[in-house]
């Protein structure tokens, strides 16, 4: 507590000097987490106010705004941790709002809109203090987060860095929440994190953080699901699936992705009549864009990765919803896939291994 109180008495006395200022976020940053020193030590301390008004001080320099940005998401991950260890989070989360950290990034974000490292440090930003609780997300719709971050996107198109941190910030941003989400269909969002996928196909980094983003756009009214498919979003799911096919994690995140096209609809209790006409209709529109075989070849690609094998079978059995889909199995041979995985598990069931992949196979089978 000393050492933080000792940075910030020595940030406030010498607010106009750059170097003291960065020198004292990057410390600050450092000492979050450290020998039990929560954030909320440091916001208690005044950690906070000192760090926003140094960014706010040298708003002209980038410099300083990266060591702002890196600190302010180090507190805002510091919330976080606190809300782990069953520490009152939300206080944490309610004064990093309070006192300005949003603002201030997006304040840098659009005052150096050509520095690309800047602007990708700045999304991260914005990512971790939307995950920093409830409250953070909340104040971050009608903030303007979601434009900022589309617009840099934009800039700088070709820096896979920047569009990292941008889907990462997308993510953190819309997740449920509605309201975020139809701003980012305003924005022309979607079609960015299409042409991001597209543009950055050889990148497994891009296309795994490109893929989280679009499952948050999904889960949506039925009119925005299938504006998402016709976009070209289950193509492009496919298009990573097939380039990095030896990359576990992209088909693992492809698989779950492809799956929330239709899952959360055909399984929700009480469904009725409608519900299943829109899975069915989701479900013929991932067969057509070469959903099934992607999946397939995963399976057979990986056949023993556990975690590829059970998330391509729930893929599989959530489009299992048509004579057309069914027959699509059968006709690539998946069957086979299916059984072969079963057979595998067998071994692993005598080792008193969870049975769930057993489950989804004799599921799909039965069906």
């Amino acid at each position: 507590m000393g050492d933080v109180r000792e940075i910030v008495m020595r940030m406030g006395s010498s607010l106009e000097d750059e170097a003291s200022q960065s020198e004292g976020c990057n410390q600050l940053q450092r000492l979050v987490g450290k020998d039990g020193c929560s954030a909320k030590v440091v916001f208690d301390a005044g950690g906070l106010d000192v760090v926003t008004q140094a960014m706010r001080t040298h708003s002209s320099s980038p410099h300083m705004l990266k060591m702002g940005f890196g600190c302010l998401g180090r507190f805002a991950q510091g919330s976080a941790e606190c809300q782990r260890d069953l520490f009152p989070s939300e206080q944490c989360t309610e004064i990093l709002m309070k006192g300005g950290a949003m603002d201030v990034v997006l304040q840098g974000i659009r005052e150096h809109p050509g520095d690309v490292t800047l602007q990708s440090q700045g999304c991260l930003a914005l990512s971790r203090l939307a995950d920093a609780g409830p409250s953070s997300r909340e104040a971050m719709v009608g903030g303007g987060v979601v434009s900022a971050v589309v617009s840099a996107m934009k800039t700088h198109p070709r820096s896979p860095m920047l569009q990292v941190s941008g889907f990462k910030a997308l993510r953190s941003a819309v997740s449920n929440n509605d309201k975020s989400r139809r701003q980012l269909f305003t924005d022309d969002g979607l079609q960015v994190v299409l042409e991001s996928l597209e543009l950055h196909i050889g990148s497994a980094r891009v296309q795994r953080w490109g893929m989280k983003a679009l499952q948050c756009l999904l889960c949506a009214e039925k009119a925005s699901q299938m504006a998402v498919i016709n976009a070209g979003a289950v193509a492009a799911v496919v298009g990573a699936m097939r380039q990095h096919l030896q990359d576990t994690q992209v088909l693992l995140i492809g698989c779950q992705t492809l799956v929330l096209f239709v899952y959360p609809r055909n399984t929700k209790e009480n469904a009725t009549a409608a519900d299943i006409d829109d899975s069915t209709e989701f479900a013929r529109a991932v067969l057509n864009h070469g959903g099934f075989a992607a999946v397939l070849s995963a399976m057979r690609q990986h056949p023993h990765d556990r975690q590829v094998q059970l998330a391509a079978l729930r893929m599989l059995r959530s489009l299992i919803w048509t004579v057309d889909t069914v027959l699509a199995v059968v006709n690539y041979r998946g069957l086979r896939d299916v059984v072969c995985a079963l057979e595998r598990e067998r071994d692993d069931l005598q080792a008193g291994r969870s049975p769930d992949l057993a489950i989804c196979a004799c599921s799909l089978l039965g069906t």
